[in-house]
């Protein structure tokens, strides 16, 4: 994979942790009020279910899209350090002997 692929892959799963630091607390928040709602909705309410079930899955989704965004990322920047390792190694001058 060329370098510049591996920096771009490596900057975006940057990016995600720190995004999801930052929406951590906004999906606790949002998965507590999924699950008020269920509690407080009547046992008849079968569209009322559907759509927080819904809601909770495209949560979970999109937390999972970003927690293998971030392992992405890290897999990336330990390739591009071995490969920008090994451009050194053949660029380098040698030693004569």
């Amino acid at each position: 994979m060329e370098a510049a692929k591996l920096r771009d892959q490596s900057d975006r799963g940057r990016r995600c942790r720190i995004t999801e630091k930052v929406l951590d607390d906004a999906f606790e928040y949002l998965e507590e009020q999924c699950i008020d709602t269920f509690k407080h909705s009547s046992v008849h309410d079968a569209e009322g279910h559907l759509t927080i079930r819904l809601h909770m899955k495209a949560l979970d989704d999109l937390k999972e899209y970003l927690r293998f965004s971030i392992t992405n990322g890290e897999d990336a920047r330990k390739a591009l350090i071995k490969t920008l390792a090994n451009t050194e190694e053949t660029h380098a001058p040698r030693k004569l002997t």
